[in-house]
């Protein structure tokens, strides 16, 4: 049965080998999106029916079989052989986890498989007592039958393993940095971890509360998401122990960063997001989306490997991971693509006009804030009545340079821990905390002298008792917690039939709303604009080894 089982699920992906054929044309230049989008969305859930059919220890190596197979095809799509095998090693173990966990989507049968099965045989329980007089007296909890006791262990192991799961959660939350102005924030992890409650020990399992009432068996998706969780955490492990090796960049703590990064809220909606002919910019060009899937993945850029090389051999610095090519040069097109997203999204519910901020004309501009223009003004939008200004902002979280002020870079344990202290303290100022007396400030601690700190927007915050929102979104793809809330409030306006408005064009074909219609937006265009601009440095770095091989031929 397990040959059977593995021949048919690689004859179902057979496919895939005319699929890795697939090239760009002058008529079709996003082959590498449709080809992200088979798969995720067809190829990778090929595996589901056989897990849900079989006990895992049958289906097991098919499932596995499948997953490799994937693996050659994911790797083609995103050049992986350019990178030292330890890379893509772990740009393979992010790339199964779910987009929301940082993760591209690549659904992951085999290490899923004892969820699914679990799931299948608990919700079809009471069913197969119906249709069968056999199963009618056989009890979930102590029956020898093979499939059900089969179905009984994993869900016994995926209960053991959500308890795991938890208290290593409890030890992330334990954790505190204190920021300069006064917040705790614990140690990142996922959130949205099934509840104990929601996952009974089999013996509970079918049997009424003291009120009669028989609690459902836990979804596929509850038990699948502690196997998530559990996935997510040993994936942050290996990018903590890739970093106390790595050689090949300059970067602290640059993988466990990045691995943060991407799990953050909306962090992976532009992977989400097809092509659509009814929606402006959805189709992304194949050059810059596999550079944005490299960067995401950790791995190195493959159309800059041999310039790079170059680069190594003359005794030149190279920039195989393009962190260099992301944060030097000219971001105005990652950051005013970023922000026609947000005035887009917030002109759908605004009452009044959302105006752009023209830094070149400030004297215009100084009726709200005197000193700093803002990107995004709404008159009288406040909920107080005063003026709602915007500050947009795209930075990336790979970065080398020391941070601002007193404040540290901890992207690799704190959420937006390399950009969003930083920027509110530029934006926003920071209040005096202390004494000169009381020594530097400790993060630990949450104790020591913090000085004042004016920011960009003092004279709109303390003079004219405007708001200003910060709207951070990380290169990456993460949007910061204020501007995350701020798009939740403008959803829950567009859905308000009294009050509200929407006027979001949605799309013809795809059943959408506010929230992932505009995150998916202002998603796209930070990390899809990002990658054009790292693709732009990739020429530079083209024409630099170009240079150097010809001068070395001419010597």
């Amino acid at each position: 049965m397990r040959a059977a089982t593995t021949a048919q699920l690689l004859k179902g992906l057979a496919p895939l080998d005319n699929i890795d054929k697939l090239q760009d044309t002058e008529q079709y230049d996003n082959v590498a999106q449709h080809k992200k989008m088979l798969l995720t969305d067809c190829a990778a859930q090929q595996g589901v029916y056989w897990a849900q059919a079989q006990r895992p220890d049958l289906c097991g190596p098919g499932l596995a079989a499948a997953r490799d197979r994937l693996r050659v095809s994911w790797e083609a799509l995103t050049g992986a052989d350019a990178s030292p095998r330890e890379r893509s090693d772990l740009a393979w173990a992010q790339a199964l986890n779910p987009t929301n966990m940082g993760g591209c989507g690549v659904y992951d049968a085999y290490a899923l498989r004892e969820a699914i099965y679990a799931a299948s045989v608990t919700k079809n329980w009471k069913l197969l007592q119906r249709i069968s007089p056999e199963l009618n007296c056989t009890d979930f909890a102590t029956t020898a039958l093979p499939s059900i006791a089969a179905a009984r262990a994993a869900y016994e192991k995926v209960r053991a393993e959500r308890d795991r799961v938890a208290a290593v959660h409890a030890a992330y939350d334990a954790f505190e940095y204190h920021t300069l102005d006064g917040e705790k924030l614990p140690r990142f992890r996922p959130h949205s971890l099934t509840p104990a409650k929601r996952m009974p020990a089999p013996t509970q399992l079918f049997v009424p509360d003291e009120n009669g009432s028989i609690q459902s068996p836990p979804s596929q998706k509850a038990l699948s998401s502690v196997t998530n969780h559990s996935k997510w955490l040993s994936l942050i492990d290996g990018a903590h122990e890739f970093d106390a090796v790595a050689t090949d960049t300059k970067i602290n703590h640059r993988e466990a960063t990045r691995v943060i990064s991407a799990s953050q809220f909306g962090a992976g909606m532009w992977l989400e997001a097809a092509p659509d002919a009814s929606l402006p910019h959805s189709k992304l060009k194949s050059g810059p989306y596999v550079i944005a899937l490299q960067r995401r993945l950790g791995l190195y850029l493959s159309s800059a490997k041999a310039a790079n090389d170059e680069l190594s051999n003359a005794g030149e610095e190279p920039d195989y991971l393009g962190d260099r090519c992301c944060n030097l040069g000219e971001h105005s097109t990652r950051h005013h693509a970023t922000n026609r997203a947000w005035r887009d999204a917030l002109a759908a519910v605004a009452i009044g006009a959302v105006d752009l901020g023209d830094k070149g004309e400030a004297d215009k501009y100084k009726q709200y804030n005197a000193g700093h223009v803002a990107d995004l003004i709404q008159a009288g939008a406040s909920r107080w009545g005063t003026d709602w200004l915007g500050e947009s902002k795209v930075p990336s979280s790979l970065c080398s340079s020391p941070p601002h002020g007193q404040c540290e870079r901890v992207g690799h344990l704190v959420a937006f821990g390399c950009t969003e202290e930083p920027l509110h303290r530029t934006i926003l100022g920071c209040r005096e905390r202390g004494v000169p007396a009381d020594g530097p400030y400790d993060h630990a601690t949450g104790k020591g002298h913090v000085p004042f700190y004016p920011g960009d927007y003092h004279d709109a915050l303390r003079r004219k008792n405007n708001q200003v929102v910060p709207l951070i979104v990380e290169a990456l793809g993460g949007v910061a917690r204020r501007a995350a809330r701020c798009l939740k409030f403008c959803a829950r306006r567009a859905k308000d039939k009294k009050r509200g408005r929407d006027g979001t064009k949605y799309s013809r074909f795809h059943p959408s709303n506010y929230l992932s219609h505009h995150l998916a937006n202002i998603v796209t265009a930070a990390v899809y604009h990002d990658a054009l601009h790292i693709e732009e440095g990739v020429y530079g770095l083209k024409q630099r080894a170009h240079a150097l091989a010809v001068s070395g031929a001419a010597s």
